[in-house]
């Protein structure tokens, strides 16, 4: 492929038929996405009248930043959709999958905490409703299952 000296734009990539290929981000996976007119359309990308048979590079950046705030879109309502609707309890598969992701090996340990003793009073309530202040919950777990510790100096 020849190339006539311009870097495309990050995120941008020219596929061998000359057409572009977006490639964003979403929840840590990629998304490839060639740029067609139908991609436009469903992106919103206003697209002026051509004879193109593909779209050129200045739809491609158009539709990579309509593709980017899309994803960002979903990202922040999915999170506040999420939060008023789920349980506390319901939020465990999730920690689970983050401690797979980071490598770590204590799960069965942060499990058996749970179950021991966080489940009972932390697990029916909203995570939108969860706050410093729940004070019905804590003070039930202030019978010495649940302590705070003092922050450690850095000796």
């Amino acid at each position: 492929m020849e190339t006539k000296g311009r870097r495309l734009p990050r995120g941008i990539h020219r596929t061998d038929d000359g057409r572009f290929r977006l490639y964003v981000t979403r929840r840590g996976r990629p998304v490839r996405q060639i740029v067609t007119w139908e991609c436009l359309q469903s992106l919103q990308v206003p697209v002026p009248q051509t004879r193109l048979g593909h779209p050129g590079l200045d739809l491609a950046r158009a539709a990579l930043v309509k593709l980017q705030a899309r994803l960002l879109d979903e990202q922040r309502m999915g999170a506040i959709a999420a939060s008023t609707k789920v349980k506390i309890g319901s939020l465990l598969e999730l920690m689970e999958q983050d401690f797979l992701l980071e490598g770590k090996k204590s799960w069965s340990h942060v499990q058996g905490r749970w179950k021991q003793h966080l489940k009972r009073f932390f697990a029916d309530i909203y995570a939108s409703e969860l706050t410093t202040d729940t004070s019905g919950a804590t003070s039930s777990c202030a019978s010495g299952r649940v302590r705070r510790e003092a922050p450690s100096t850095g000796n």
